[in-house]
């Protein structure tokens, strides 16, 4: 046949693309245009037919065939032909057809025609894979030639098969240079050693991948992220693996750089991941990493925590510091705030945010020395505001002091000299004991302001609180009454402190009787003692608690309590929330100011309804003491025998000395100042024992006067009294151990056992209160 077409019937069945003429038809017969051209189906002519019908259609007389279209400009003249469609899956996809055969087509040529046209499709159909294969092929090259690193393939005896151009720049190696070579050759003994466990893990089936140092031309380390890809090709066992290498030299400087910054950060570090419950609530989070800041600022180390809950670190942990990083977690959103961990001691500035899901990074910086200089500030200012007003009220007890305790020695001794003298029957032993209460009481307000003012003159011992608390049980349990209990609990081997014995005596009557104001009918008072350390943990809570050994004194009830208004206020002077007449104000004023004069610490716990806790916590003493008891109260030791020289410039203080004295069986000089002293001591024949001198007179002091009265008689012994304050005095004395001292007012009792005690006591001292 002189006339041969070949068509493709593109998938919808519709359109017909020409894809060649024989080579006899275009050179002879048509010069019609039509390569790559598409048909509509429906609008060709009859030889597509064959595709409209489904069949070969044959034409032996074309000019005969009704409905014809007409040809085109150029198209060969038809005398007859034939045209078979092509066949796949029940599909048309190309027809083949012949025309202008010199003789009528028949069946011998419509099976030759038929045989052409399979076949020409099956050389179609490769021709076709094979371009797109190549097409392939050439796209893959092209990826992995432009890929930011190296690609590869080796066969199972690990020979390159295939390498991208990133070996020129990676290696300095052409890929032809490559192709055919062992990895052994091309990546040298050293270099092969490293990788072939992962090529034989690639060649059993295993994905592998790792950070691989490489020197790609000289001694610079540097890194590639490898991996090996096993090349499954279906039913058939592994016969080689693909190689991809990326440059992570960069990446992984950036890292050294990260963790030489994260290793030298002054601020602690901290990565975490949140635990949240089955409603989606943090219940805790697990440490992912820390830098040395924080193991620094913690003291809890990278091995403590990592991979560890804070629950499991720190179970006192609280709840409020994985709500604040649950909400980081849960809303993405960042946080700043203060907080004190109370299991670490430690006050900290703290900021978080949420690097990805489920996880959160916290900076933090150790502010503990920041808030313990802002508490110090605060306690200062507090410290002077005290002292203004302690100031104050010195300058009012001090002023009236020196002449008030004078007139109430006078009073006191005289009320119970003539007590001693009245029968206990009579109207007037009640109208002098009463005299003689009031006046206790007066010397106990004078006490009370003085102590405030941390101005009472005190002669400091080495104590056992147990024994002198247990002494005064059976008084304050009468303090109380019968319908308050009083439980006492003292603690074995309780540390010695060193203080003035009344000076306790005034914490524990007035804290007592607060507690028993604060009882209404029937409960209990606590009084227990304990030993405490403190530790700089401890101190960092309590910043005016310096670390050392302390002796705690606590006074507890289960009274009405106090609310954070009334606590704010009771130390202040003439504070009282008792009813007018009944309280001065000045009990938990004294308390706080004999506390502080003895470098001590009071805390206070209370609750309204519920009561409260009193402690005190005293500086722990070095010195040992002793618990030798002094005489009872009740026995008046008699004076036969012993003289007393006894210098006061108050007449009538020194009246009423002269008269006690002697009514204890003391042989009194009596001298109204420091040159009749001076006197009686050069000039007196018999021996004297004691000098009971004042602290404050005019011409010589007591001090003065004391030197002077021990070169004339070494052997003599001192007993010092003063109605004046201790500030008064401290120029003028130091009360050290073994200076016997009496202040204003006394009563006859205290002046008869102190004259005994000194007596009895070591001699002078060296240094004395003058």
């Amino acid at each position: 046949s002189p006339v041969g077409f070949y068509h493709f019937v593109e998938p919808d069945q519709k359109t017909l693309a020409l894809q060649a003429w024989s080579t006899l038809t275009l050179r002879d017969f048509c010069q019609a245009e039509g390569k790559g051209l598409h048909y509509d189906i429906e609008q060709a002519g009859v030889w597509a037919d064959c595709v409209r019908l489904r069949r070969p259609v044959m034409h032996n007389d074309f000019a005969a065939v009704p409905n014809q279209r007409g040809m085109p400009d150029g198209h060969a003249d038809v005398v007859r032909e034939l045209v078979v469609p092509i066949f796949r899956q029940d599909r048309v996809v190309a027809i083949l057809g012949v025309g202008n055969k010199p003789t009528n087509y028949g069946e011998e040529d419509l099976e030759l025609v038929t045989y052409l046209a399979d076949v020409a499709w099956e050389i179609t159909e490769r021709k076709r894979v094979e371009e797109a294969l190549h097409k392939e092929q050439q796209q893959i090259a092209a990826l992995a030639d432009n890929l930011p690193g190296i690609a590869a393939r080796v066969d199972g005896d690990l020979r390159y098969q295939y390498a991208s151009r990133g070996h020129v720049e990676a290696y300095g190696l052409q890929p032809d240079a490559i192709v055919g070579r062992t990895m052994r050759d091309v990546l040298g003994a050293e270099a092969f050693g490293r990788v072939e466990p992962y090529a034989r893990r690639a060649l059993a089936g295993e994905q592998v991948s790792w950070e691989n140092p490489v020197r790609p031309g000289g001694d610079q380390v540097g890194w590639r992220w490898t991996t090996f890809i096993p090349d499954r090709q279906a039913g058939a066992a592994i016969d080689g693996f693909f190689i991809l290498e990326i440059d992570i030299t960069a990446q992984h400087q950036a890292e050294e750089d990260y963790r030489t910054l994260f290793q030298s950060m002054l601020d602690g570090f901290a990565l975490h991941e949140i635990i949240l419950d089955a409603q989606g609530t943090p219940v805790d989070y697990r440490f992912l990493a820390v830098n040395p800041a924080f193991e620094r600022m913690t003291g809890l180390s990278a091995a403590q925590v990592i991979g560890k809950t804070i629950r499991e670190v720190l179970p006192n942990t609280e709840q409020e510091w994985i709500d604040r990083y649950g909400q980081v977690v849960l809303t993405g959103e960042p946080i700043e705030f203060e907080s004190y961990a109370q299991e670490l001691g430690r006050h900290y500035e703290v900021s978080a945010f949420r690097p990805v899901p489920g996880q959160f990074v916290s900076f933090f910086a150790d502010i503990t020395d920041r808030k313990h200089a802002e508490a110090e500030q605060v306690r200062l200012q507090e410290q002077l505001i005290q002292a203004q007003k302690m100031e104050m009220v010195g300058r009012l007890a001090g002023g009236v002091a020196h002449d008030f305790n004078n007139m109430l020695a006078a009073i006191l001794m005289r009320a119970e000299l003539a007590l001693m003298q009245t029968d206990a029957a009579s109207p007037m032993h009640r109208h002098l004991t009463e005299i003689l209460k009031t006046a206790e009481r007066s010397a106990a307000l004078t006490r009370q302001l003085l102590g405030y003012a941390r101005k009472q003159t005190i002669v400091p011992k080495v104590l056992n609180l147990n024994t002198l608390v247990n002494s005064m049980s059976t008084m304050l349990q009468r303090l109380i009454g019968e319908q308050i209990e009083l439980a006492w609990r003292p603690q074995a081997d309780l540390w010695p402190v060193k203080m003035d014995p009344s000076q306790v005596d005034q914490i524990l009557v007035n804290l007592v009787v607060n507690a028993r104001d604060a009882i209404d009918g029937a409960g209990r008072i606590i009084v227990e003692m304990a030993n405490l350390s403190v530790d700089e943990r401890y101190h960092s809570q309590w910043p005016e608690m310096a670390p050392g050994d302390y002796v705690m004194l606590a006074v507890s009830d289960n009274g009405r309590g106090m609310d954070a208004q009334t606590l704010s206020h009771i130390f202040e002077p003439f504070y009282t929330t008792k009813q007018h007449g009944k309280g001065t104000g000045l009990g938990l004023a004294t308390v706080y100011g004999i506390v502080q004069q003895n470098q001590g610490v009071i805390h206070v716990y209370s609750e309204p309804q519920v009561g409260t806790t009193f402690k005190i916590y005293l500086p722990r003493s070095a010195e040992v003491g002793d618990d030798e008891a002094l005489p009872p109260v009740d026995t008046l030791p008699s004076g036969e025998g012993i003289t007393v020289l006894l210098a006061e410039d108050e007449d009538v203080v020194r009246a009423m000395g002269v008269e006690i004295l002697e009514g204890f069986g003391y042989t009194v000089l009596e001298a109204g100042g420091p040159a009749a002293a001076l006197e009686y001591a050069g000039a007196y024949a018999g021996a004297i024992d004691l000098l009971v001198t004042d602290v404050i007179m005019p011409g010589l002091n007591g001090r003065e006067l004391v030197e002077r009265v021990i070169a004339l008689r070494p052997e003599i012994k001192v007993l010092y009294i003063s109605g004046y304050p201790a500030d008064f005095i401290s120029d003028r004395a130091v009360l050290e151990d073994g200076v016997n001292f009496l202040q204003k007012p006394f009563s006859l009792r205290s002046l008869a056992l102190k004259v005994h005690e000194a007596l009895n006591g070591n001699a002078h001292a060296p240094t004395a209160p003058g």
